[in-house]
């Protein structure tokens, strides 16, 4: 393994099913995806009781068994909540107090991850709660979150996240596996990435999931919005960054990762693996000179590790490994 143990994975889901202090929560649906991802090999090795400390735990196992990821930031997960600042019935709940606890008492591998809604009445009051229980990001799915990041609503928390200097990790793209709020497709247009061009101009660091790549040809392609984005981004002093996780997945997505490695500095990359998402890449890749590579990357037990291979593999730097910690304001 040519790497030390000294990577941050900025992108790591915490969840579990309501049967432990942690008091997550999952839709039907979303627990049947658990079971059925483990089961046919999509997701890694997910406790099949969904226990949240069967969850936690597997994950600071993974985390600490990995020979290059030192710490990954554990992600919470808000509910939806409506205009009026009242919650909607999520198809996924991960409590910050829950995360929180997980990183206080695990610092060696874990960092807080928080979630906050915008909409939310006590949105400010809780932004400022997550900072000081140690939160160094916060993540939102605006589909699945019923946020338009454009809301009149959003303007304040904008302000308040460049006070407490927390950067807003936001999915980007179509979201797959946690459905959108209400059952409302619409709301898949609120993953556009130049919605995020408020908080940019508002001078939010704003790290985009994914890239914005499309995994299958149905999806919405805001690839080219987001390279845009990226180009324009030191004229306009944006503090813009975009993780690469999940871009090990299908061919589309795989392929579209190779152009970014090239087509997007490397310094406004930033490492992550969207566990429990098992990095595969598609056999269009192999060839007879590299072959014996791909092997030994898929054979390598730990899922954090595999991830970090199969990037390097499609084109990225030791610099998109190593970013996390100037990103996060922790360097």
């Amino acid at each position: 393994m040519g790497c030390a143990k000294q990577y941050i994975d900025i992108h790591i889901h915490v969840f579990g099913d309501n049967n432990g202090e942690g008091q997550c929560s999952l839709s039907p649906k979303m627990r049947g995806l658990c079971m059925a991802g483990t089961a046919f090999g999509f997701l890694a090795n997910v406790p099949m009781s969904l226990n949240d400390e069967d969850v936690r735990d597997r994950i600071l196992d993974e985390i600490r068994s990995s020979k290059c990821v030192k710490q990954g930031v554990l992600l919470a997960f808000d509910k939806p909540y409506d205009a009026h600042g009242q919650p909607m019935q999520p198809a996924l709940y991960t409590p910050n107090n829950w995360v929180a606890t997980i990183c206080s008492e695990n610092p060696d591998c874990a960092l807080f991850g928080a979630s906050v809604h915008p909409y939310r009445q006590d949105a400010l009051k809780e932004l400022a709660k997550v900072k000081k229980a140690g939160a160094v990001l916060v993540k939102w799915i605006p589909s699945s979150q019923n946020i338009l990041p454009i809301h009149d609503l959003c303007r304040p928390f904008y302000k308040k996240l460049v006070e407490l200097k927390l950067p807003l990790l936001c999915h980007v793209g179509d979201e797959h596996t946690i459905a959108e709020a209400g059952g409302d497709q619409s709301l898949k247009a609120n993953n556009h990435p130049e919605l995020l061009i408020p908080a940019l101009d508002a001078g939010v660091t704003v790290i985009m999931a994914h890239c914005a790549l499309p995994i299958t040809d149905e999806d919405n392609d805001f690839s080219e919005a987001f390279l845009r984005m990226m180009g324009q981004a030191d004229a306009r002093g944006w503090k813009l960054y975009a993780d690469v996780s999940a871009l090990v997945g299908g061919w589309k997505r795989s392929f579209m990762a190779k152009l970014m490695a090239l087509r997007v500095p490397h310094d406004r990359l930033v490492m992550g693996s969207d566990w429990p998402n098992l990095p595969k890449l598609d056999n269009t890749f192999r060839t007879d000179g590299n072959s014996a590579e791909i092997r030994r990357i898929k054979a390598l037990e730990n899922i954090l590790d595999r991830n970090v291979e199969y990037l390097r593999f499609l084109g990225f730097s030791e610099v998109v490994m190593t970013n996390a910690a100037a990103v996060l304001g922790m360097a």
